[in-house]
């Protein structure tokens, strides 16, 4: 208004007001995301001791939101940080079962929304895989059968509906070496059943060697199938 009574041009008075206020609606922008949608993990060396790195990295995942992409902003760094074993087994150790479940239930939930959008290396679903595998290995124990078989289902989902050939071979592994603790090998039996989507490498699992009968049968069931189809 000042602009218009002083004579000065009317198109120029618009062009600094919409320009003022476009440059304060991105700053307040930039601020809001900048400060409710990033996730800045800890890094071991800035924190006092082992126990405050992995709570740390606990809190974050459960409590902090996206900035950009979940695979870069979530699943990229996890996997980093777990590439170490060591890093894994401290996550066992100063983490109670309870809160290792919630991690991985989140891991999982993050992961489907990460297969379910684009902008992302397929390719390193190997690598989400691969972390899966190594938390899978530090459950062995009866009171960690949640977390293993969370583990498992996010293992079977990458190799029976991603159709990941190293993955594939985690699974028939697991299956033939009998690492499944009591009731997931029932668990894993009746994905195997319910699955609309399975993998040939199943069927060169030597059904003799299997303990569970359970899991026996669903891979015999599904072999019997796939030979009548």
């Amino acid at each position: 208004i000042c602009f218009l009574n002083s004579g000065v041009n009317v198109r120029f008075a618009l062009f600094v007001i919409l320009y003022s206020s476009s440059v304060l609606f991105f700053y307040c922008t930039h601020l809001i995301f900048s400060v409710q949608f990033s996730i800045t993990y800890p890094h071991k060396d800035e924190v006092g001791s082992n126990e405050s790195f992995i709570n740390g990295i606990f809190h974050c995942t459960m409590e902090g939101k996206l900035k950009s992409h979940v695979y870069y902003d979530y699943i990229d760094p996890l996997i980093k940080i777990f590439s170490d074993g060591r890093n894994a087994n401290m996550l066992f150790q100063y983490l109670s079962e309870e809160k290792i479940e919630a991690f991985m239930s989140e891991f999982k939930n993050k992961m489907e929304d990460c297969l379910g959008s684009v902008g992302w290396p397929f390719n390193k679903m190997e690598s989400m895989g691969y972390f899966v595998h190594v938390i899978f290995n530090s459950a062995t124990d009866h009171s960690k059968k949640k977390i293993q078989l969370i583990c498992m289902e996010i293992l079977w989902e990458l190799a029976a509906d991603c159709d990941r050939w190293k993955i594939q071979d985690i699974v028939v592994s697991i299956i033939e070496n009998n690492k499944l603790i009591e009731n997931n090998d029932i668990q894993l039996a009746l994905i195997i059943d319910a699955s609309s989507k399975k993998f040939d490498k199943l069927q060169s699992i030597s059904s003799e060697g299997i303990e569970s009968v359970p899991l026996r049968n669903a891979i015999f069931e599904n072999r019997m199938l796939d030979e009548k189809e």
